[in-house]
Protein backbone atom coordinates (compact mmCIF):
# COMPACT_ATOMS: atom_id res chain seq x y z
CA UNK A 1 0.00 0.00 0.00
CA UNK A 2 1.34 3.40 -0.89
CA UNK A 3 -0.16 6.01 1.37
CA UNK A 4 1.05 9.46 2.41
CA UNK A 5 -0.37 9.16 5.90
CA UNK A 6 -1.22 6.51 8.44
CA UNK A 7 -4.70 6.07 9.88
CA UNK A 8 -5.43 4.85 13.39
CA UNK A 9 -8.57 3.30 14.87
CA UNK A 10 -10.78 5.70 16.85
CA UNK A 11 -11.87 2.83 19.11
CA UNK A 12 -8.65 1.04 20.08
CA UNK A 13 -5.81 3.09 18.56
CA UNK A 14 -4.48 0.30 16.33
CA UNK A 15 -3.47 0.77 12.70
CA UNK A 16 -6.27 0.96 10.10
CA UNK A 17 -5.87 -0.92 6.82
CA UNK A 18 -7.49 -0.17 3.47
CA UNK A 19 -10.10 -2.73 2.48
CA UNK A 20 -13.47 -3.04 0.75
CA UNK A 21 -16.90 -3.53 2.25
CA UNK A 22 -19.40 -6.13 0.97
CA UNK A 23 -20.59 -3.67 -1.71
CA UNK A 24 -17.05 -3.09 -2.99
CA UNK A 25 -16.65 0.40 -1.50
CA UNK A 26 -13.21 1.31 -0.20
CA UNK A 27 -13.00 1.54 3.59
CA UNK A 28 -10.47 1.57 6.39
CA UNK A 29 -10.73 -1.39 8.78
CA UNK A 30 -9.15 -2.19 12.14
CA UNK A 31 -7.90 -5.76 12.28
CA UNK A 32 -7.97 -5.68 16.09
CA UNK A 33 -11.48 -4.56 16.98
CA UNK A 34 -13.29 -4.58 13.61
CA UNK A 35 -13.98 -0.83 13.50
CA UNK A 36 -14.59 0.44 9.95
CA UNK A 37 -14.65 3.91 8.45
CA UNK A 38 -15.60 4.98 4.92
CA UNK A 39 -13.12 7.07 3.00
CA UNK A 40 -13.91 10.77 2.54
CA UNK A 41 -13.71 12.37 -0.94
CA UNK A 42 -10.05 13.36 -0.58
CA UNK A 43 -9.11 9.89 0.67
CA UNK A 44 -11.15 8.28 -2.12
CA UNK A 45 -9.09 10.17 -4.70
CA UNK A 46 -5.82 9.29 -2.94
CA UNK A 47 -6.92 5.66 -2.64
CA UNK A 48 -6.05 5.04 -6.27
CA UNK A 49 -2.58 4.24 -4.91
CA UNK A 50 -3.85 1.78 -2.29
CA UNK A 51 -3.32 -1.89 -2.91
CA UNK A 52 -5.93 -4.04 -1.29
CA UNK A 53 -4.91 -7.67 -0.97
CA UNK A 54 -7.23 -10.60 -1.08
CA UNK A 55 -7.01 -13.72 1.04
CA UNK A 56 -5.94 -16.68 -1.06
CA UNK A 57 -7.84 -19.87 -0.38
CA UNK A 58 -5.84 -23.03 -0.99
CA UNK A 59 -7.40 -26.28 -2.07
CA UNK A 60 -6.98 -29.42 0.00
CA UNK A 61 -4.81 -30.92 -2.74
CA UNK A 62 -2.18 -28.21 -2.36
CA UNK A 63 0.60 -29.02 0.06
CA UNK A 64 4.04 -27.96 1.18
CA UNK A 65 6.66 -30.42 -0.06
CA UNK A 66 8.87 -31.92 2.63
CA UNK A 67 12.38 -32.89 1.61
CA UNK A 68 13.31 -36.03 3.47
CA UNK A 69 16.96 -36.22 2.47
CA UNK A 70 19.64 -34.72 4.68
CA UNK A 71 21.18 -31.54 3.33
CA UNK A 72 24.72 -30.99 4.56
CA UNK A 73 25.73 -27.41 5.21
CA UNK A 74 28.68 -28.27 7.47
CA UNK A 75 32.27 -28.81 6.44
CA UNK A 76 33.64 -32.32 6.03
CA UNK A 77 36.98 -33.58 7.35
CA UNK A 78 38.99 -36.80 7.75
CA UNK A 79 38.57 -37.50 11.46
CA UNK A 80 38.17 -40.97 12.98
CA UNK A 81 35.06 -41.66 15.04
CA UNK A 82 35.89 -43.24 18.41
CA UNK A 83 32.56 -45.05 18.42
CA UNK A 84 32.41 -46.78 15.01
CA UNK A 85 35.87 -46.12 13.49
CA UNK A 86 34.53 -44.37 10.38
CA UNK A 87 37.02 -41.77 9.12
CA UNK A 88 34.70 -39.04 7.76
CA UNK A 89 33.00 -36.45 9.96
CA UNK A 90 31.23 -33.12 9.68
CA UNK A 91 32.70 -30.29 11.75
CA UNK A 92 31.76 -26.83 13.01
CA UNK A 93 33.23 -24.26 15.41
CA UNK A 94 31.58 -22.66 18.44
CA UNK A 95 32.92 -20.07 20.89
CA UNK A 96 32.14 -21.97 24.13
CA UNK A 97 34.64 -20.24 26.40
CA UNK A 98 35.73 -16.64 26.91
CA UNK A 99 36.62 -14.54 23.89
CA UNK A 100 40.37 -14.64 24.49
CA UNK A 101 40.43 -18.46 24.27
CA UNK A 102 40.23 -20.58 21.16
CA UNK A 103 37.11 -21.93 19.50
CA UNK A 104 35.75 -25.39 20.29
CA UNK A 105 35.55 -27.70 17.28
CA UNK A 106 32.66 -30.15 17.19
CA UNK A 107 32.67 -33.26 15.01
CA UNK A 108 29.77 -35.50 13.97
CA UNK A 109 30.43 -38.89 12.40
CA UNK A 110 28.82 -39.20 8.96
CA UNK A 111 28.05 -42.87 9.55
CA UNK A 112 26.76 -43.25 13.14
CA UNK A 113 26.08 -39.54 13.97
CA UNK A 114 28.21 -39.73 17.14
CA UNK A 115 29.22 -36.19 18.18
CA UNK A 116 32.38 -35.18 20.04
CA UNK A 117 34.40 -32.03 20.62
CA UNK A 118 37.97 -30.85 20.61
CA UNK A 119 39.17 -27.77 22.52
Amino acid sequence: MRCKHVEFCEECGQLLYPSRDKDGNKIFICRSCGYTRKLDKEEEKASENYRIGNKIEHSETEFTPVIEEEINVMGEVNEECSKCGHNKAYYWHVQTRSGDEGMTTFYRCKKCKHTWREY
